[in-house]
């Protein structure tokens, strides 16, 4: 095992890692940083970021659409926008 890997901050207790570190690994993919730097960073697979990347995305994607299926989404576009300041204009 490489020191980059015992290093890592890997998933939590049960191997499972918190919503807000897969939102910060998100945002850091977000803002540029490289995937496998990330991905070693916090001991999950390159595959494992681009598909919470993706569901990020694809969650505020959904949130734009012009007649939303639902009041739900509301909330998310709110989220989306408290999380990411400092990336974009949320106006």
């Amino acid at each position: 095992m490489t020191e980059t890997m015992k290093d890592a901050a890997g998933p939590g207790r049960g191997g499972r890692m918190s919503r807000q570190r897969k939102r910060e690994a998100v945002l850091r993919l977000l803002r540029g940083e490289d995937l496998d730097t990330v991905s070693r960073s916090l001991g999950v697979t390159a595959a494992t970021l681009s598909t919470w990347r993706d569901a990020f995305v694809t969650a505020g994607e959904a949130s734009l659409a012009t007649r939303p299926a639902s009041g739900s989404w509301t909330w998310i576009m709110c989220w989306l926008c408290e999380t990411a300041k400092g990336l974009y204009s949320c106006r």
